[in-house]
């Protein structure tokens, strides 16, 4: 795997310069007497905005998430809340109305964004509006196109080493529909599982890990108990690193087989209507933890995608947190397809393959 550089920032206290600049040629030259005051910010008028983040996944329940910005302007104490009084409605081009609802769940003090549902499940092939409305900050609105169906298939799996990593290797069958401007995205998450067992006595069911030493002596006095194992997950992702040396992926375009990528990305430009064959290749190293708050299935995501979503996430895929102050860099503007407000709800059909290595201690 290519080695990422680190940047050191250093911190400076705010400060202004006076003094005298000489540029010469092409390196300049600085000659300066600085006179170090206190530096007073303008006072610029900012205004929170509704955000809209997910996916209306084709064939799936609704859901998807709303919060609120961050003004940056001097004073903010840059502290995440969540909004209040939120009515949320949507519409398609079938005609049908939807009343959205918002609840609270065990991420909202995480993430600072209430899970959004609605009775049914998305229709692929049909566009949706989504508004969202808060009496001070108004009513932002999603304009959504859930993609049609694909055909999709997993043809092959196998293990590899590439640039040092140890990397899972996935061959992939895309079948394009015809006289149609498609849009595709790969990817491959770790969602995290707890996997709990209990044994029952006295019609009360214990959790074993919790009292083992009840099950020890019980099982030690002779007695058979009936065991259970559920699963729950948590819908806590953690994004595995993604490779392609495929030339016709958009991460080729804008990279080479050694950028770390958290999407596949292509277009149908070279393979409309036909079937089109790739490989992925999915760093391993989260794939076996020893952590069992760390343990769960791996899913990739083969993913058709409207034409914006796509667009944001080629952006995306361009941008690095880690590297945004890096004043050398060319910036990277991000768009969504929310209509005052930020973020992005972006249409999709997908296929999903799920694979489990991980083992719990039960």
């Amino acid at each position: 795997m290519m080695k990422k550089k680190v940047k050191i920032y250093k911190s400076y206290k705010r400060q202004s310069f006076c003094g005298a600049y000489f540029f010469v040629g092409l390196v300049g030259l600085l000659s300066m007497t600085a006179c170090e005051k206190e530096l007073t910010l303008p006072k610029v008028e900012g205004n929170k905005k509704l955000v809209l983040l997910g996916e209306m996944v084709a064939d799936a329940p609704y859901y998807f998430r709303v919060g609120q910005s961050i003004p940056l302007v001097d004073g903010s104490n840059l502290s995440f809340s969540l909004p209040q009084n939120l009515s949320i409605f949507g519409s398609d081009s079938n005609g049908s109305i939807y009343n959205f609802a918002f609840y609270q769940d065990s991420l909202i003090h995480t993430l600072y964004t209430y899970p959004v549902t609605a009775a049914g499940t998305v229709k692929p092939l049909t566009d949706y509006r989504i508004e969202v409305s808060h009496p001070d900050m108004g009513v932002a609105i999603a304009e959504v196109k859930v993609p049609g169906g694909f055909g999709n298939q997993i043809l092959d799996t196998s293990s590899l080493i590439y640039a040092g990593s140890p990397l899972f290797k996935i061959s992939v069958q895309i079948s394009d529909q015809a006289q149609e401007q498609n849009f595709y995205a790969i990817e491959a998450l770790k969602e995290l599982m707890k996997v709990i067992e209990y044994f029952n006595f006295n019609s009360i069911w214990y959790v074993k890990r919790e009292h083992q030493n009840l099950y020890d002596s019980l099982t030690n006095a002779g007695l058979f108990l009936t065991l259970k194992t559920d699963t729950f997950y948590t819908k806590k992702f953690i994004r595995l690193p993604v490779f392609t040396d495929d030339p016709n992926s958009e991460n080729l375009v804008i990279g080479n087989p050694l950028n770390v990528n958290k999407r596949i990305l292509f277009q149908d430009k070279v393979f409309n209507g036909s079937s089109y064959f790739t490989n992925i290749y999915v760093d391993k190293k989260m794939f076996i933890s020893n952590n069992q708050e760390e343990k769960g299935r791996v899913i990739i995501y083969v993913k058709s995608v409207a034409e914006e979503y796509f667009n944001f996430l080629k952006s995306y895929e361009q941008y690095d947190a880690q590297d945004g102050l890096n004043s050398l860099n060319k910036p990277t503007k991000i768009v969504g397809n929310v209509v005052n407000g930020l973020g992005v709800l972006g249409g999709v059909y997908q296929h999903q393959y799920i694979y489990i290595f991980d083992q719990w201690i039960l």
